[in-house]
């Protein structure tokens, strides 16, 4: 239900505001809400350290949309919010982003550049040439074109499914995302492309045309879109850390054999890390 949601999507700050402090943002993963971090965020005030070093912030979601879409929507924010921080006195914007789940996806793409080589890979035709209006054509170049943030320097990925999650294949998901809404300008998009400017699709692009894509679509390892669009390299501007969950307690069994039920070690493992904590379930 997008539309219900999506005037609320943005950026919210919940701790004081302080532009002598690092913002930290954290993102949630599907079929959440900001509302997870609260027991984490309660334990991490109690400590000094943190509390005095970090200003929180929180964004929030419909998590349905496709991750291109969602991404696009964070970089607005993350350009507002740093406008925002700017105007009350903040002149080193350091930013640390922690990601559960498809939320680490998002982090990481605010990490990533893209611009003609990936357009290429949809598109036959430059952006200016495709007949589609002037706002849907912002929606596209905005998706496609864009550029990493310098403010962020350090990302962490908790139970991230880098080459997507196997549960997303299961039949029963592949129901529940027949029911996911799309939000009305990507849909709207979409169908204005498949009717006037199908011939400027590349069979990628009409493949990921006419099938949609949400979230969940694009959680599966064999999608389209996650071996496009999440299979890029690691920032190397970027420190990078990830938490792993490992459901499996049999300390005999390969870890690369283990998931936390949802997300594979396999698929939460990413080389270029600068640490990386298994963490083992009660």
């Amino acid at each position: 239900r997008f539309e219900k949601f999506a005037d609320r999507m943005g950026l919210y700050r919940v701790y004081a505001l302080n532009p002598d402090k690092e913002v930290c943002i954290l993102i949630h993963g599907i079929n959440s809400s900001p509302n997870t971090w609260h027991e984490a965020l309660n334990i991490t005030f109690a400590d000094k350290e943190v509390r005095e070093r970090y200003e929180f912030w929180s964004f929030g979601y419909p998590s349905g949309a496709s991750i291109p879409y969602l991404a696009a929507n964070l970089r607005d924010s993350l350009h507002e919010m740093l406008a925002f921080r700017q105007q009350k006195g903040a002149t080193q914007q350091r930013i640390t982003l922690i990601g559960h789940s498809m939320g680490g996806l998002l982090a990481k793409a605010m990490t990533q550049e893209s611009g003609d080589k990936d357009w290429s890979k949809i598109f036959n035709v430059p952006i200016e040439q495709l007949e589609v209006r002037s706002g849907n054509r912002e929606i596209l170049r905005n998706m496609i074109y864009y550029q990493s943030f310098p403010e962020v320097k350090r990302v962490v990925f908790c139970a991230v499914p880098h080459r997507g999650s196997q549960i997303a294949a299961n039949p029963g998901l592949r129901l529940v995302s027949d029911v996911v809404q799309m939000p009305q300008q990507l849909a709207q998009l979409t169908s204005e492309i498949v009717k006037q400017s199908s011939y400027a699709l590349t069979p990628l692009g009409l493949e990921i045309a006419k099938k949609g894509s949400n979230s969940i679509d694009q959680l599966r390892p064999a999608s389209p879109v996650t071996a496009e669009y999440l299979y890029k390299p690691l920032s190397p501007s970027v420190e990078f850390f990830s938490l792993i969950g490992r459901k499996d307690k049999d300390p005999s069994k390969p870890v690369d054999t283990t998931s936390d039920g949802v997300v594979s070690y396999t698929s939460a493992q990413l080389d270029g890390v600068v640490a990386e904590k298994v963490v083992m379930g009660s």
